[in-house]
């Protein structure tokens, strides 16, 4: 739960100082447009279809290659930090789906000149590597980018499997 109101903080933050810097005009001259950052997402839509057939190639070349990049998969464990450690993680879950085919559904997004975020409810369905029987997974997501020169870049992604609400009594 402290992580997942940290991750509120700081994307908070970071709407909020977008929105109050002084000018809209993106680092390469061009205003972020809501076309520009649909052309990303689907991109990125496409890659993740490759990384659930166990080809993560292209999902990690729209990342940040930075230290400060995380990811907190949807299949759990501890949260991966830096570059290598990501990436690393990247091939490890293109290992765990076979045949994987993905829908989402957009929640909500923000698009400023250098931050943008999205949130999603997706569903992966796929074949166990395990086993071979058929699975369905269902994630709530958000992504964080930033503009890195010309380019949107994921620096952030949460998912988690809580999509039912539960109480605690």
């Amino acid at each position: 739960m402290r992580y997942v109101l940290a991750v509120v903080f700081v994307v908070s933050a970071a709407v909020i100082c977008d929105r109050q810097a002084t000018s809209a005009q993106a680092p390469s001259g061009q205003p972020s447009t809501r076309s520009d950052f649909d052309l990303v997402l689907r991109e990125v839509e496409a890659a993740q279809v490759e990384l659930v057939s166990g080809r993560p190639d292209r999902f990690k070349s729209l990342w940040s290659h930075g230290e400060d990049v995380t990811l907190s998969g949807g299949l759990g464990g501890v949260i991966a930090k830096g570059w290598p450690d990501v990436s690393a993680r990247l091939d490890w879950v293109a290992t765990q789906y076979v045949r994987g085919s993905r829908t989402h559904q957009e929640v909500s997004r923000y698009v400023g000149p250098d931050v943008a975020y999205v949130v999603l409810r997706e569903t992966i369905r796929f074949t166990r590597p395990t086993d071979g029987k058929p699975s369905v997974q269902e994630l709530r997501v958000t992504q964080i980018f930033r503009r890195e020169g010309r380019q949107w870049r994921i620096v952030h992604r949460h998912a988690d499997s809580q999509v039912t609400r539960e109480t605690t009594g």
